[in-house]
């Protein structure tokens, strides 16, 4: 793997980890403006609260993942959908346990 490949795949880590993050983040913030960020930052572990905000905000991933493919990027694209991936298990763990 090549420095500029480690570079994308890592660019598409942060960028799709980063997205859902704050697209949930802005979903809470629109759906429940009541409620604080640091609501919203000790509510990250409760499964009944932050499920559905995770699962809406993993749609910008999907969004990511096809304008980088667009641009033939697919070492960014791998990246995304890795942490697509993670955060799925995150979400089968808080739906779960």
């Amino acid at each position: 793997m090549t420095p500029q490949h480690r570079k994308d795949l890592f660019l598409g880590i942060v960028g799709g980890i980063s997205l859902p993050f704050v697209i949930a983040l802005i979903i809470f913030k629109a759906s429940r403006p009541e409620l604080t960020v640091d609501d919203f930052f000790t509510l990250l572990g409760d499964s009944d609260v932050m499920s559905p905000f995770i699962r809406m905000a993993l749609i910008g991933n999907g969004i990511l993942f096809w304008l980088f493919l667009r641009r033939n990027r697919e070492m960014v694209c791998r990246g995304i959908l890795l942490s697509t991936l993670v955060y799925g298990i995150y979400v089968i763990y808080m739906t779960f346990v």
